[in-house]
């Protein structure tokens, strides 16, 4: 899949930009301000930029800023339906240029050739700047790269869309900055970084305090003991980009402040990643309470939680049906033959009262017969 950042000058080609880069393999992001250019290039890592215009000048401001913020190492290709500007914009620093329109296939083909000559994701451009993957050069590596050159350098590092930034004067750090954290905790946070980019800018730093006071190789024997240790207390949870919730239901004892910090999250379904990118704790910390939650029920995978959900309210509806179904059964029992037959059967019946003798001792009717002759004599 590969990253493709367009920028549209001509509004009348929007929908068949969008449908042409519609297919699988391509991963194309569609904007149509030059603004919008240099903060998605700040935010986030792309193969190639396709500059859609039909207009020289606005080719040469996506080169020349390009150039000032130091992305001039992003291949550039233009695509214009005039041919006589594609000469033009043939001078510029730009990979190829593409006269529009064209076959499908000779466009695509035409972009993968670029795409294969330049790495897809450059990591070493003029000897100076790099920029690639974390997948590929992890923090550690990077350290040990920049120290080598003994350069100035700024490593910027962005992992689902938060970024941090190591500074290095003649190839040694000399601080580290993440959010709110400073120093080694900032390097900590960055250093397990599973994915995401990097980029490096080269120049003077002044000579100011050195934050760390430690060697490049005390710093790296840090990291590593601390990223081992990391790695054991992921062992048992959830992969990083598996996400949790709170359990429904459970009733929460009393939280630790940080345990009160994960579960205010994970009111909505987070990622172990996420937490241990937005929590300032260490990562250590967040891990072990991630533990302790889990174990005690406050959390809970969250796919797990929305599947026992799903089967409650499956069940319950269940019931209902079968409850329902049972009522109308009971009534089906007593049949009803309308109203005029009732009417008919009441008139065929004739109202009778009858009166069971009484079955009296003879005791009794000796008294009751003395009675009536006295009242009677």
């Amino acid at each position: 899949m590969h990253d493709l950042l367009i920028y549209l000058t001509e509004k009348v080609y929007r929908d068949e930009v969008r449908q042409l880069f519609s297919g699988a393999g391509w991963r194309a992001t569609l904007v149509e301000d030059l603004d919008e250019v240099g903060e998605l290039l700040q935010q986030e890592l792309f193969d190639l930029i396709l500059v859609w215009t039909g207009e020289f000048e606005k080719l040469s401001n996506v080169i020349a800023l390009l150039e000032v913020d130091n992305y001039d190492y992003i291949p550039v290709v233009a695509a214009t339906p005039h041919r006589e500007t594609a000469l033009k914009m043939a001078a510029q620093p730009v990979v190829d240029v593409l006269t529009i329109p064209m076959a499908k296939e000779e466009f695509f083909q035409r972009i993968r050739l670029v795409l294969e000559d330049s790495g897809a994701i450059a990591t070493v451009v003029e000897g100076s700047n790099w920029q690639g993957s974390i997948e590929e050069y992890n923090l550690v590596d990077l350290i040990q790269m920049i120290e080598h050159r003994g350069v100035d350098a700024i490593l910027t590092m962005t992992c689902n869309g938060k970024s941090g930034q190591v500074f290095f004067r003649k190839g040694k750090i000399v601080d580290a900055q993440f959010q709110t954290l400073q120093g080694m905790n900032a390097l900590k946070k960055m250093a397990f970084w599973p994915y995401g980019y990097f980029k490096t800018a080269l120049g003077h730093l002044p000579d100011g305090t050195d934050q760390l006071r430690l060697s490049n190789q005390d710093i790296l024997m840090i990291l590593i003991e601390y990223l081992v240790k990391q790695s054991r207390l992921l062992d048992g949870l959830p992969e990083l980009d598996e996400l949790l919730q709170l359990v429904p239901g459970q009733s929460i004892k009393e939280l630790t402040p940080l345990q009160h910090l994960i579960t205010n999250y994970c009111d909505q379904p987070t990622s172990t990643l996420d937490l241990l990118l937005s929590l300032g704790d260490q990562n250590e910390d967040i891990l072990t309470e991630v533990h302790v939650l889990l174990q005690q029920g406050v959390l809970g995978r969250y796919q797990e939680i929305k599947d026992r959900l799903e089967t409650r309210q499956q069940s319950g509806l269940g019931k209902l049906v079968s409850s329902l179904s049972s009522l109308f059964k009971r009534k089906e029992e007593t049949p009803y033959y309308g109203a005029d037959y009732y009417e008919d059967q009441e008139e065929s019946f004739q109202p009778a009262l009858e009166i069971a003798p009484l079955k009296l001792t003879g005791e009794i009717q000796e008294q009751i017969q003395q009675k009536i002759s006295r009242m009677y004599p």
